[in-house]
């Protein structure tokens, strides 16, 4: 489960990139009278496809860490994307997504918060994400 959403919030965070660069790719050309400009998150999107995409998973300690990384890239202008999982505190089970599953009952839960970083330059994300570890 865990790769799956990895692969879910991978994704989404190259959508949010790529719309990014698309916007400021149209609207350079347009300020240019029609010849494509070089947008910065273009270009940064283009390397990240060219060196193969690169992806890694690590382990924050909780949520308030994952928040504290999420508000930090952000504040850097590195896309991010989070997702969450809320399942019965015994067990992995139950629904992805970030809507809780179903449920109701008043038994205690437990979450699992992804967070994508990127696609940025590694130097860029490194620096937020200091001496985390590997999952």
């Amino acid at each position: 489960k865990t790769a799956v959403m990895c692969s879910h919030a991978s994704v989404a965070a190259w959508k949010k990139a790529w719309k990014a660069a698309s916007s400021s790719s149209s609207s350079s050309a347009q300020k240019s009278g029609g010849a494509s400009g070089g947008g910065g998150e273009a270009s940064a999107l283009a390397r990240w496809e060219k060196e193969n995409s690169p992806k890694v998973v690590l382990r924050a300690e909780d949520e308030a860490a994952r928040a504290l990384l999420r508000e930090a890239a952000q504040e850097q202008g590195l896309p991010t994307h989070a997702m969450s999982e809320v399942f019965p505190g015994g067990s992995a089970g139950g629904g992805a997504g970030g809507d809780g599953g179903a449920g109701g009952g008043a038994a205690a839960q437990k979450s699992r918060v992804i967070l994508a970083i990127g696609p940025a330059p590694s130097g860029a994300i490194n620096a937020v994400l200091g001496d985390l570890r590997l999952l």
